[in-house]
Formats: structure tokens, sequence, C-alpha cells
């Protein structure tokens, strides 16, 4: 059997004669009304976690240009429009109490006031977003530091997709479980 338009088409039948298809017809393919309306994300429960992410307000505090760029093309290919982005502790201080997020993404080190300092002030508050540690430093002793300052989660640079997602949709449900 041949391939056309990547669809295997079935050889002649007695009650289908063959039938050869002229330049000027187009083959229009069909699928079934089940894969038209499976959206590639309606697998184990992605909708509701597309609809998550969607919603969060999310701030970034990294001093690195690249690493600011990539954690923002990163949030938005997995559907998070409102984020915003700051360079130092000090500013993520006080864009987190002039606005209100549901995560913050921490870089540890920082110019001003790092993300340690940052965090501790942050996580004093009544209502305060959950703090998400993205960092190159991977030693446990980090991870601790980070704990012991308030941070809800820590992942490791570079940031793998699903992984960041993950951590998002979980740490958005804790927030909201109320």
């Amino acid at each position: 059997s041949s391939t056309d338009v990547g669809l295997p088409v079935s050889p002649p039948t007695s009650a289908s004669p063959q039938h050869k298809m002229t330049a000027t017809e187009k083959a229009t393919p069909t699928l079934p009304a089940q894969a038209v309306a499976a959206a590639p994300e309606s697998v184990n429960g992605a909708d509701d976690d597309s609809a998550i992410l969607a919603k969060l307000t999310v701030l970034v505090a990294e001093d690195n240009i690249i690493n600011q760029k990539v954690l923002c093309r990163t949030l938005k290919r997995i559907g998070i429009a409102d984020v915003d982005v700051v360079e130092n502790g000090q500013l993520a201080v006080d864009a987190s109490s002039n606005k209100e997020y549901d995560i913050i993404l921490m870089d540890l080190e920082m110019p001003v006031m790092d993300g340690l300092d940052a965090t501790r002030i942050i996580t004093k508050r009544p209502k305060r977003p959950k703090v998400v540690f993205v960092s190159a430093h991977a030693l446990p002793e980090y991870k601790e530091q980070a704990k012991e300052a308030g941070g809800d989660d820590f992942l490791s640079k570079p940031v793998k997709l699903g992984v960041i997602k993950e951590v998002l949709v979980q740490r958005y449900k804790e927030l909201h479980s109320h």
C-alpha cells in the first residue's frame, strides 16, 4: 500500500474501484472525532495544569541577563504570561510588597541583597508567595541554606521544562489549598 499526506491509502477492493488522484484534486485527510477533540495537553490532568499555569503570577529575581531571558522564555513556553523580573534581592522584596505573587523564582547570589536575605524578609509576611530557588549551586549545603531561609523548593540550573512546570503547579496548589 502507498501513502499520501502521511495517511495510508487502502488497496482497492471490489466494492471500491481504484481511483488515481489527478494533479488538480486535493487530498483531504480525515481524523477520528476523538483525535480532533483531544488537545495534546489533555493527557493525565495536564489540562488542569495548563489552567493553573495560565493563572500564575511569577517574579523572577535573577541578576544575570541571560538567565533572566532563559527563565522568562521557559515560563512563557509553559503558559505563564504574568512574569516580572528584578535583578537583585532588594528589588524582589520591594516588588513583592507592591504586588501579590504566587511564586518567586529566586537566585541565591545577587548584588545589593542576596536571595537568602530577601527570602527571609519576604517569608515573614502574613500572605507570602512560594519561593523557589533557582541556582547553579546544586550542593546539599546550598539547598539546606535555602530551606532555612524559608525557601519552598530548590531547582538546579539549567532547569528542565518539565521539572519547573511540575514544581510551579505543585507550589500553586499548596498556596491555594485552603
